[in-house]
């Protein structure tokens, strides 16, 4: 195998703390250095599955395995890193939210764990199913019922409780995961794990995952110690298969700033003999080329099939790494900015409405073509409720919305939703982006728009289900409207 010059041999900080990461993957650590490729292709072309969660019998043997090691890491003295609560705590301690290590903190977090379920269990082959909620809005079966160690008895949902379309379903999973520009897809530009200040949510952390976590199933998973509860790592599981349907499957492209790229993600995480794990954000990208597979795409279908990419032959394999790992710059070119500056404060009985001055000329261009601009709608400096008990719909030119007002209703933009992450009753604050552009042109369609040169947002505080909100407030220092340049280059990584 002729050397990766840009990967092994180039003496930057990048290239040394690739090679470092890669030296961590399990199967990787001894001949990647020392000959052995057509070994290392082997085992990457046959590396495990994590399927999708249904009632299947491939489904269901690795569901038992879980089990198994779950119940082994109970059993395990508080004193081994890899015992279940110790496991806990790294997300207690360290995970990252509102910013753009989410995906690959996350993703290094599940492939340590994985290789913890494959140790303590025997099953080298194991594989974390995931649960698409896409399709399957309930938390499914498998992780109910006494006795069962994938149980949990802290959650408020039940058997039967079903998530929101409007927050998991398909068509807008299927929507974020078209979007084009890597922050509104994953989160604001940070510096550290937790750099303070409000936190930049990307589509899918601030919508479908932390609905489930804090809106929809509560107990433990609304909690800084959310994994206690098993459900956690097959829901993080489809977060997870939500970038790589976004970066891979739809060839998006991550950012190239070595900010992200070079950060090491080490001294949190341990593998499955309880030794010390680490790895770059860069690196993370490749895990699913490397150390595992997803079965089908977010609609449980299989889509492009990454799996023939890799079986094709080592050269194409190695094209293709170079290529996700290569990113692109994610600048979003704002061209016009449409700011109302006065704090709105809501709660479950006052509506926030806010009306922006706009370019009327400005929007009616993106409207009609859509193609190379769009609009965006920021909501600055949200406070989130100390109980996540209440969390915020959108409307356009709906003067009438409120809590009852169907997301099926052609004046909806989007939903946010507050995960708590902090250990006190601080008030914290967060920045929320949607892409208003498919709205505004369906209601220019319908002649429902209205005078462009006044957009009227209506800012709903929703209470959540089962929760008495009568006290909850959510203050928004700010609202504005942008119109900003689309990036639409994807990575040609067929």
């Amino acid at each position: 195998m002729e050397p990766n010059e840009n990967i092994h041999y180039n003496p930057s900080r990048r290239s040394f703390l690739i090679n470092t990461s890669l030296a961590s993957l399990s199967f990787l650590s001894v001949p990647l250095f020392t000959g052995g490729c057509e070994d290392i292709f082997k085992k990457i072309k046959n590396r495990p599955v994590r399927r999708c969660i249904r009632d299947a019998k491939e489904v269901n043997d690795q569901l038992e395995i879980y089990k198994a090691a779950v119940t082994a890491m109970r059993a395990l003295p508080s004193s081994d890193p890899r015992n279940w609560t110790r496991q806990a705590s790294i997300h207690d301690d360290f995970c990252p939210h509102g910013n753009w290590f989410f995906f690959p903190w996350h993703r290094i977090y599940l492939h340590n764990f994985e290789n913890i379920c494959r140790k303590l269990t025997g099953e080298p082959t194991f594989g974390l199913p995931y649960w698409d909620w896409c399709v399957e809005p309930r938390i499914p079966a498998q992780f109910w019922g006494a006795g069962n160690p994938l149980d949990n008895a802290t959650r408020v949902a039940t058997s039967t409780s079903t998530a929101s379309a409007a927050s998991v379903g398909l068509s807008l999973i299927d929507g974020f995961c078209n979007e084009p520009n890597f922050n509104v897809f994953a989160g604001g530009n940070a510096a550290s794990l937790r750099p303070g200040g409000p936190r930049v949510y990307g589509n899918i952390e601030a919508t479908p995952h932390n609905y489930i976590h804090g809106t929809f199933i509560g107990g433990d998973m609304a909690t800084f110690m959310s994994p206690l509860d098993p459900i956690f790592w097959s829901h993080h599981c489809m977060a997870d298969l939500c970038w790589f349907e976004w970066n891979i499957t739809r060839a998006h492209p991550n950012t190239n700033d070595p900010v992200w790229g070079n950060f090491d993600h080490s001294g949190m995480f341990v593998d499955g003999d309880g030794n010390p794990a680490s790895m770059t954000s860069a690196v993370s990208q490749l895990l699913p080329l490397l150390s595992y597979r997803y079965e089908t795409g977010i609609d449980c279908v299989g889509k492009l099939d990454i799996k023939s990419i890799v079986e094709r032959n080592n050269a194409d394999f190695e094209k293709t790494k170079a290529i996700i790992q290569k990113g692109a710059p994610i600048r979003l070119d704002v061209k016009q900015r449409f700011r109302f500056a006065e704090k709105t404060m809501l709660t479950s009985e006052r509506i926030g409405g806010v009306t922006i001055k706009t370019d009327a000329n400005a929007f009616g261009r993106v409207i009609a073509n859509g193609k190379d601009e769009r609009v965006l709608l920021a909501l600055k400096g949200v406070s989130e409720p100390v109980d996540s008990d209440l969390f915020l719909r959108v409307f356009i030119n709906k003067e009438d919305a409120n809590a009852q007002t169907s997301t099926d209703d052609p004046h909806y933009a989007g939903s946010f939703y507050f995960f708590r992450h902090s250990r006190d009753a601080q008030i914290e604050t967060a920045d929320f982006t949607v892409d208003i552009t498919s709205t505004m042109r369906n209601l220019q369609q319908t002649g429902a728009l209205g005078d462009l040169s006044n957009l009227n947002i209506h800012i709903v505080a929703v209470p959540v289900e089962g929760k008495d909100a009568s006290n909850a407030t959510i203050g928004i220092e700010a609202a504005e409207c942008f119109i900003a340049s689309v990036t639409t280059d994807k990575m040609d990584i067929q």
